[in-house]
């Protein structure tokens, strides 16, 4: 047993305590474990502990606590379930970075696969469409040649499952965040698929064995999809949904965001398509578009190439088009939208559309930061 994970877990017990006072605490008391052996008085020197919580904190309080924990690693060994706390080294270092990070994870199979240098979460609807499956499985293929790569998903029926499955076809490690406890699998149906995610990736959860499926805690765990990852690809989305939610989530954190352009008259595209009319995500077509903004490695084989600013013949463009083009053949290390806007004279309204259908045309990419270039 790692050593403070029962009075990490324990913590978790105590009335009052969530994982923001819980991290409260441990900042300034250096361990779990001090809290359980320390006098009260000592307590009120803590910003942001008032008595009220002090009150609760009794030795018959602080046992139970420590029984429950106790009951829940021998129930987790039986089921053959890891645990890592916050203050655990192989607790994934980016969800570290979140404020809002759990305070511990349940695990079942590798779990140091969450270590990998690249990290890309891949969300969508449930309700696929053949749109959506075909690109999530050319974007992972094209991907599949990333050394170090993980794909990380939420393990639900549509484009969560073909993000696992893949990723399991072209031999990428593959992580499910999963909104109730790991000794049952939610849909039923991905029973074998999430076994066969546990040979080199892994199953997660926040939430310890025996929660269920609860519809509160779908939103909540996508926050974690978002966390562990270095990007978020949103391939197929309602106007509303997880996968919208996980985006401004991973927003939030500073996280890229990319998003797979749909059908304008697919309700399940909406959320694509809106986010990036917003520009709140980066418009993306193949595997390359995620690994140039990442900066991950370039397989020129990969995707065609985009033609050369200095092979542009800017005759066949608009008038509009040829203003922004200009301007990016002058900016070849890329220009913000706003400036672009402003040294091409092409109004902003009018901006993001053209934008956009250069980017499907291939003459131009987006970039994070509602950046583009050629």
């Amino acid at each position: 047993m790692k050593e403070d994970l029962q009075y990490a877990i324990a913590l978790q017990y105590i009335p009052g305590v969530g994982s923001k006072t819980a991290k409260l605490l441990v900042s300034y008391l250096g361990s779990a474990k001090k809290l359980f052996f320390m006098p009260k008085g000592k307590l009120k020197s803590i910003p942001g502990i008032g008595d009220k919580f002090i009150s609760k904190i009794n030795d018959k309080c602080k046992s139970e606590a420590l029984e429950k924990a106790d009951n829940l690693i021998n129930k987790c060994n039986k089921l053959n379930i890891g645990i890592s706390s916050f203050y655990d080294d192989d607790y994934p270092s980016r969800l570290k970075e979140c404020v809002d990070a759990p305070l511990t994870l349940y695990y079942k199979g590798d779990f140091n696969c969450l270590s990998r240098k690249k990290i890309l979460a891949v969300v969508g609807t449930r309700n696929a469409s053949t749109y959506g499956n075909q690109a999530t499985e050319s974007i992972i293929q094209e991907l599949s040649y990333q050394e170090d790569l993980l794909i990380v998903s939420g393990l639900a029926k549509g484009i969560d499952g073909k993000a696992h499955r893949s990723s399991l076809n072209h031999n990428i490690p593959t992580v499910g965040v999963l909104g109730h406890g790991l000794d049952m699998i939610y849909p039923a149906s991905h029973k074998s698929l999430a076994k066969e995610m546990t040979t080199n990736g892994c199953l997660i959860s926040e939430y310890p064995p025996g929660t269920l499926p609860d519809f509160h805690n779908f939103p909540a765990r996508n926050r974690i999809i978002a966390g562990i990852a270095d990007a978020v690809l949103v391939v197929e989305a309602a106007s509303k949904g997880g996968a919208l939610i996980t985006a401004d989530i991973a927003f939030s954190y500073n996280r890229d965001v990319f998003a797979i352009p749909g059908n304008l008259t697919s309700q399940y595209s909406q959320g694509c398509n809106d986010l990036i009319r917003r520009n709140s995500a980066a418009i993306v077509t193949n595997g390359r578009d995620i690994a140039e903004a990442l900066n991950w490695d370039i397989c020129k084989s990969s995707t065609k190439s985009r033609t050369p600013s200095s092979q542009l013949d800017l005759s066949k463009y608009t008038l509009e088009e040829r203003q922004i083009l200009s301007v990016l053949i002058e900016k070849p290390e890329g220009i913000h939208i706003d400036d672009l806007s402003w040294r091409s004279q092409v109004p902003l309204p009018k901006m993001a559309s053209i934008l956009l259908s250069l980017e499907l045309s291939g003459v131009i990419k987006s970039l994070p930061g509602k950046t583009f270039s050629l």
